[in-house]
């Protein structure tokens, strides 16, 4: 639709993840300006390299037509560098200078419930994230394996209810085979059957030859999930509450019940005796 739509007094363009093999598909739909971009080494316009990580962020050199740059960007993973190209060549196409630009990305507060940190001093890490999906939550639990390596990974997680029950068996082989125990809980069932939901995520770990009360288990409110991983939690482990993000309301049937993953676990932390209270 690049090509037909109006004209808004700005010059059209594409930009295109040239780590993605669907890039060259897309980059032959239109005859507008395509600005690529590449996390992973590919050729592109936009490319981060001497990737490292930098506390919760990642730095890298920014090269791209308008010059190169470091960034130190305040969210982890390959992926948010991937995200962090892509703003850049949004940026670039509508004129904005790179030292602008870098600048914008290196005081990016993060998008609610999007990687997001709980710190109240605990001596482990607690991260809100949307996950909601086989490939994304994937990414997240490998992430923190990464930056844990010297603890354990506590995964949190459920399955909407009512569409894509495809990806349940997907979600329980990722929290299978990258967490070290997996909490299944409630996601938002709406009107189907809560307990099903759950038993087809079960079913799925257990076909990866994981054990409830050993490897996973079931704990249908999402509040006393979050709490008990918490509890369970010590030095250097990572717990991930994952699938909600920003929603504040977990809807069951005809009702709904409060939870804010990041509300919550901060009342958890604060009644297990930790007490500043911040996210990043």
């Amino acid at each position: 639709m690049l090509d037909e739509s109006i004209d808004k007094g700005l010059a059209k363009a594409a930009i295109l993840n040239s780590d993605d093999p669907a890039s060259e598909y897309f980059r032959s739909l239109t005859t507008s300006r395509v600005l690529s971009y590449s996390a992973q080494g590919a050729e592109a316009d936009l490319v981060a390299t001497n990737q490292r990580a930098d506390g919760w962020g990642v730095r890298f050199t920014l090269e791209s037509p308008a010059g190169s740059t470091d960034v130190i960007f305040p969210k982890p993973g390959e992926f948010n560098v991937q995200n962090a190209l892509a703003a850049t060549g949004i940026a670039l196409a509508a004129g904005l200078p790179l030292n602008q630009i870098a600048s914008a990305l290196e005081s990016w507060p993060g998008a609610p419930g999007r990687m997001e940190r709980i710190d109240c001093g605990q001596p482990f890490t607690v991260v809100v994230d949307f996950a909601h999906a086989a490939t994304s939550l994937e990414r997240v639990l490998m992430l923190l394996r990464q930056t844990n390596p010297g603890g354990r990974v506590i995964a949190v997680f459920g399955c909407i209810g009512e569409r894509d029950k495809d990806r349940r068996p997907g979600m329980a082989r990722a929290a299978a085979a990258l967490a070290d125990y997996t909490f299944i809980t409630d996601d938002n069932p709406y009107t189907e059957d809560r307990d099903g939901i759950l038993r087809d995520i079960a079913d799925g770990m257990r076909a990866t030859g994981k054990k409830e009360g050993h490897d996973f288990s079931v704990v249908p409110d999402r509040r006393e999930a979050i709490s008990q991983a918490l509890s369970m939690a010590v030095d250097e482990d990572a717990v991930l509450l994952a699938g909600k993000g920003h929603e504040t309301t977990v809807h069951l049937g005809p009702d709904e019940y409060p939870c804010d993953d990041r509300d919550e676990s901060r009342e958890v932390l604060r009644d297990l005796g930790y007490t500043r209270r911040s996210s990043s």
